[in-house]
C-alpha cells in the first residue's frame, strides 16, 4: 500500500513538471515566430550585369564588333559583395592572386590565350579595382568584357 501511495505522489509530482516544460516550449516558439515575423529583409538596390561577347550578333541586322550576350538585374542585400552576387548568378571560374581574384571565365566569356583576359567596366567606364574590391551601388552596370594585351 504504501508503495502504491508513493507511486501516486511521484507521478502527480512529475506531471507538472512536464507541463511546465512544455509551456516554456510553446512561449519560446511564440516569441521566436513575433521576432520572425518583425525581421524583415530589405534589397538595397539593384545592379545589372552585362556580359560581352566578341563577334557579330547572329539576332541583328547590325554589324557589330561585340555586343550583349548576357545582360542580368541582380537585387542586392546588406552583406552581398559583387564576386559573391557573380559567383551566384553565373558559372565563374578564376585564379587567387596576391591582387585577389582573377577571373578566368564568366559562362561563356572564356580566357583561353595567354595574352587575353577578361576586363571589368563599371557604367561603361574601366574599373579602378578588382571584383573583390568594388562595392555595390544601386543602378549600377557591370561589364565584363574578353581582351587582349
Amino acid at each position: 500500500m504504501k508503495r502504491r501511495v508513493l507511486g501516486i505522489i511521484l507521478f502527480l509530482l512529475i506531471i507538472p513538471l512536464f507541463m511546465g516544460c512544455d509551456q516554456t516550449t510553446e512561449a519560446t516558439r511564440a516569441q521566436t515566430a513575433t521576432t520572425v515575423e518583425a525581421t524583415t529583409v530589405v534589397a538595397l538596390g539593384t545592379v545589372t550585369f552585362e556580359i560581352y561577347t566578341t563577334g557579330d550578333n547572329p539576332d541583328t541586322a547590325e554589324v557589330e564588333t561585340e555586343y550583349v550576350s548576357n545582360s542580368m538585374d541582380v537585387s542586392f542585400y546588406e552583406l552581398d559583395t559583387l564576386f559573391d552576387l557573380l559567383d551566384t548568378n553565373f558559372t565563374i571560374t578564376y585564379e587567387e592572386s596576391d591582387f585577389g581574384r582573377y577571373l578566368t571565365a564568366i559562362d561563356t566569356l572564356i580566357v583561353l590565350e595567354g595574352n587575353e583576359y577578361i576586363s571589368f567596366y563599371i557604367n561603361d567606364g574601366y574599373a579602378a579595382t578588382g571584383v573583390d574590391a568594388t562595392d555595390l551601388v544601386d543602378g549600377s552596370v557591370y561589364q565584363f568584357k574578353l581582351e587582349t594585351f
